[in-house]
């Protein structure tokens, strides 16, 4: 029952209504603000190298969810402090493939009780780590805190230390590791 003064109607909206064409590619722009693709990629590029270069650098900002956390923390410096089997066991397992494909009943009565040696020793350095490593994290941490942390120890205590992501932050013997640049 609002009556309308004739200044309110002779206003209008200020502009001409779009055609349905200009309507559309207003709406498909707005869905898909990226017009440039290849500066898109570009600067996705650069985010993934940045990213990289901090995860190498040990920068914890970078570091995936899965190595995040104090306990993950401490479960990388308990393992990174200690020489392992697990460290050599690549190297070990090459070394025993390559003497596998020798024809010589010598090499190959040395090599496979050297396979089974080698994989028999990871494993039980691996099971001790991995207990050791439990019973320190109960002492510390929250059960909240430690989920997925002894996983995470046995995974690191398989690869070679030079192939770890992040980098270990102490040497054998809990001394700190100088990075290089």
């Amino acid at each position: 029952m609002s009556q309308e003064t004739p200044e309110q109607t002779a206003a209008g909206k200020g502009k001409p209504t779009p055609t349905r064409a200009e309507a559309e590619a207003a709406r498909k722009a707005a869905l898909n603000p990226v017009l440039d693709k290849k500066a898109a990629r570009a600067a996705q590029r650069e985010a993934r190298e940045k990213a990289r270069l901090g995860l190498l650098a040990g920068d914890e900002r970078y570091f995936p969810a899965r190595d995040r956390g104090p306990a993950k923390a401490f479960v990388r410096d308990f393992i990174d402090s200690r020489l392992t089997v697990g460290e050599v066991f690549l190297p070990a397992a090459f070394i025993v493939i390559v003497l596998t494909m020798v024809p010589n009943k010598t090499v190959l009565n040395i090599a496979y009780p050297a396979w089974f040696a080698t994989f028999t020793l990871m494993l039980v350095d691996t099971l001790v780590v991995s207990l050791r490593l439990r019973s320190r994290l109960a002492k510390q941490f929250d059960p909240a805190d430690r989920k997925g942390a002894i996983f995470y120890g046995v995974l690191r205590v398989t690869q070679m230390r030079k192939l770890r992501v992040p980098p270990p932050r102490v040497g054998i013997g809990g001394k700190p590791v100088k990075r290089k640049r």
